[in-house]
């Protein structure tokens, strides 16, 4: 009798030993940071941003100074740039604010001053140097701010650059490949990311009225920018962005996700057109860019760590190519590393951390991530019917921090308005800045508690042949914490409770044992 009751007691116990065991390995697969909730976070795990790529936005407005050099001071209703003077990382403010259609004034403000502010950065080598990569940028920036890149800083007759016509003057004629005069070399973007920049640039100012007007410089453009796209989709290592990739020796290139993804979307319009060469480039790097993604979403940089930056870059390349999926998974790493509405210092929220500071946001890292965050890809990026006020720090209904709770609409959208109602978020004069033009601000990864989504963009189109992009809106909530990292405790409820019953069960078969046994005595 006893030998029979035996074995079952004993398969029960066991059964509940491994549910409970079972607790072990999901907690444990967490990465580093993730069961602390990321982030120095000490509130509600379920708190989110109603809108993780505005509310960067928002953050990044709030620390821009006013005045030069160290005289500059916080201003965030009047600053007009990055503290350190910055030139590239005020550019790319620009174009974060643009891709979120909000802060306009902002970005109109960070205009006026990089007009002023940036001979230097075009000709780092003196006067008569020229930066190929910097003329780019800012006459994309010119371009998505519907100003005139031919009159950047003024008039040419009263010192101000045609953009257009200077980078035309760093193409090479024998393989269109733009690049930077000799004594400017090594102190911009690098060559292939260089190249990327020029083919947007120039594929927006074919239809920018400053050079459809003037019939000889279009001829130039058009003349131009078929040459830049064929170097490009020719390079046989299109995921490099190393000098050695220059040389054609496809045994010495290191690999970029960041200049990878910077190529697919200067190559995706060709692509759209119908030039194979574009498209089989394009095809190739989207392949190789999924290959390359990380389990939690990210990119590496060139330095092989985790980076804000080619992670960023990867979700708007992502996004144009059509990965949704993935571009969604890059987007939720990004948010993951960004202070949400139950961080312990509200003048954080907004922010995103990079590397070993997981209790403080950069501003670097901050302004490269909303592009991402949005997953805004750059052809699509314009500031036209931008709010002149960021959007703000705003909190979904459910959240119990300091934060104001968005008000849903009927469609269950937060509803907006064009001035936050939330104290923006004060200036952090220790705020990391760097002045390299593709950094690789490498970040802790931290789990995705769930499957989480990617809300609705606006309903603008683009001409580009990417559909419908406009307004990026809310890029919703993931998972369990919508920004910083899951606690695991969504996961490990439904086998706590599992793990109890079999407990109970085994208990329960050990008393119905014992009084069997007690009755047959």
């Amino acid at each position: 009798m006893s030998q029979s009751v035996r074995p079952r007691t004993a398969v029960a116990l066991s059964g509940a030993l491994l549910g409970t065991a079972l607790l072990v390995p999901v907690v444990g697969a967490l990465p580093a940071g993730a069961q602390e909730g990321g982030a120095k976070d000490k509130g509600k795990a379920g708190a989110a941003l109603d809108s993780p790529a505005e509310a960067a936005v928002a953050w990044a407005v709030a620390q821009m100074v006013k005045g030069e050099g160290s005289k500059a001071k916080a201003d965030p209703k009047q600053g007009d740039h990055v503290r350190g003077d910055d030139v590239d990382l005020t550019a790319d403010m620009v174009i974060g604010a643009a891709a979120t259609k909000t802060a306009g004034d902002a970005g109109r403000r960070a205009t006026n001053w990089l007009e002023r502010h940036a001979s230097a950065y075009l000709h780092p080598g003196g006067e008569k140097t020229v930066s190929a990569g910097a003329t780019a940028k800012l006459a994309l920036v010119m371009l998505i701010e519907k100003r005139n890149p031919r009159t950047f800083g003024g008039e040419k007759k009263a010192g101000g650059e045609d953009l257009i016509e200077l980078l035309l003057s760093t193409q090479q004629e024998e393989d269109g490949r733009f690049q930077d005069t000799a004594a400017a070399s090594g102190k911009s973007q690098a060559p292939r990311f260089a190249q990327s920049l020029a083919i947007l640039a120039l594929e927006r100012a074919q239809s920018d009225q400053s050079v459809t007007g003037d019939k000889e410089l279009l001829a130039k453009v058009n003349k131009a920018l078929p040459k830049a796209v064929t170097y490009l989709a020719d390079a046989p290592c299109l995921n490099s962005d190393s000098s050695s990739g220059q040389r054609r020796d496809p045994k010495t290139c290191t690999a970029d996700a960041e200049s990878t993804a910077m190529a697919i979307q200067a190559l995706m319009p060709a692509r759209q057109g119908g030039n194979v060469k574009a498209k089989a480039a394009v095809d190739a790097a989207l392949a190789w860019l999924k290959e390359e993604q990380g389990e939690y979403g990210s990119f590496n940089g060139a330095d092989g760590k985790e980076s804000v930056g080619a992670t960023a870059a990867a979700a708007q390349a992502l996004k144009a190519g059509g990965a949704v999926k993935n571009a969604n998974r890059a987007s939720r790493w990004l948010r993951r590393l960004q202070f949400a509405c139950s961080a312990a210092v509200a003048a954080d929220r907004g922010a995103v951390r990079p590397d070993g500071q997981a209790d403080k946001g950069s501003l670097a890292a901050t302004v490269r991530a909303i592009p991402g965050l949005a997953q805004n890809p750059f052809m699509t990026i314009d500031s036209s019917n931008s709010s002149d006020a960021p959007y703000g720090i705003r909190c979904s209904r459910d959240d119990d921090s300091n934060g104001t709770p968005g008000t849903p609409d009927p469609s269950g959208k937060p509803s907006r308005s064009p001035s936050p109602s939330t104290t923006a978020p004060t200036s952090d004069p220790t705020s990391s800045v760097t002045a390299s033009p593709s950094p690789s601000t490498s970040a802790t990864a931290t789990t995705d508690g769930s499957s989480g989504g990617t809300g609705s963009g606006g309903t603008g189109t683009s001409s580009t042949g990417y559909g419908s992009s406009g307004s990026t809106g809310s890029t919703g909530s993931t998972g369990s914490s919508g920004n910083l990292a899951a606690t695991g405790a969504d996961r490990t409820v439904p086998l706590a409770v599992g793990a109890g019953v079999l407990v109970a069960a085994g208990a329960g078969a050990v008393v119905f044992a014992r009084r069997r046994r007690g009755d047959r005595a």
